[in-house]
């Protein structure tokens, strides 16, 4: 990569200032009016289908990759990737490319922009289910209840002290690092594809019909080998690895971040490997 005259400099960086500016406004807040958006539809679906809700009820299930249209699994990273498309391109021009000084130093400013990303879209994401959980179910957590819907998908089984605190950190950063995951996923698809076919194939494979432990693989095995197999999907380990449903909140129970962690680093490595072999110019 060449240097720029001083002047040339100056110039680009007043240019790209004003462009990275309006990036992170109009659409930034779009994109966060999108989840609060999406979290709405979902908590509204959620009460007209079932009975006994409360608002971390809808906040546990809006988490499940695998229930219905996932939110946080699919609606929540392709709405962000969007963003973080049309802003990575912003970045990748040529004057900017120049102006990043090195391959290493533009991929890390793109994972500065992931983990802003996920943050906001995380903290709007908790937030606003809790508030229109409230708002549409009448309570906030009711997993001490007998009647409630912790204790049907529990087979009766209740909590004697509900820790709201640690349910909302954990729920955080379970958000956090799923999407996190999701966008180094998307940053090394569009490196082989466009924007806009990454953001295809990062959809397609947030279906559950798609990403499930044992989904199509065994759908191939059976109609075209004529047999199973023994391993389940490999796509499910991202999405099935960690789980903050009702279940994993029952005494004894984990919720496996320490293994979303590590997938989420091995993505995030995986990205920097193939920032270090990019070309722009």
């Amino acid at each position: 990569m060449s240097s720029l005259r001083f002047s040339e400099r100056k110039t680009a960086i007043r240019s790209f200032g004003g462009l990275f500016r309006m990036h992170k406004s109009l659409p930034f807040a779009a994109l966060l009016v999108g989840i609060v958006a999406a979290s709405f539809a979902c908590v509204k679906t959620a009460v007209s289908v079932d009975i006994g809700l409360c608002a971390m009820d809808c906040l546990l299930d809006a988490c499940d990759s695998a229930r219905g249209i996932p939110l946080l699994w699919l609606v929540c990273p392709v709405l962000s990737a969007f963003y973080l498309g049309w802003l990575w391109q912003a970045r990748e021009v040529p004057v900017a490319v120049v102006l990043s000084g090195s391959r290493v130093r533009l991929a890390g400013a793109q994972l500065v922009d992931a983990v802003i990303v996920s943050v906001a879209v995380s903290l709007a994401f908790i937030v606003s289910l809790i508030l229109f959980g409230v708002l549409l179910t009448g309570g906030f957590c009711n997993f001490d209840a007998t009647a409630s819907r912790f204790a049907c998908v529990n087979k009766g089984l209740t909590l004697e002290i509900v820790p709201v605190t640690e349910i909302v950190a954990t729920v955080y950063l379970y958000c956090a690092v799923s999407q996190i995951a999701l966008f180094a996923v998307f940053y090394v698809v569009r490196t082989f594809v466009t924007t806009k076919g990454a953001i295809a194939i990062l959809g397609v494979l947030c279906l559950p019909a798609v990403h499930g432990h044992d989904s199509f693989i065994y759908d191939v095995a059976h109609n075209i080998l004529g047999g199973s197999i023994i391993f389940p999907n490999p796509l499910s380990f991202l999405f099935e690895t960690a789980n903050v449903g009702h279940a994993s909140w029952l005494p004894g129970a984990g919720h496996g971040l320490l293994s979303l962690l590590a997938i989420m680093g091995v993505l995030l490595g995986f990205a920097f490997l193939l920032a270090r072999r990019r070309e722009f110019l």
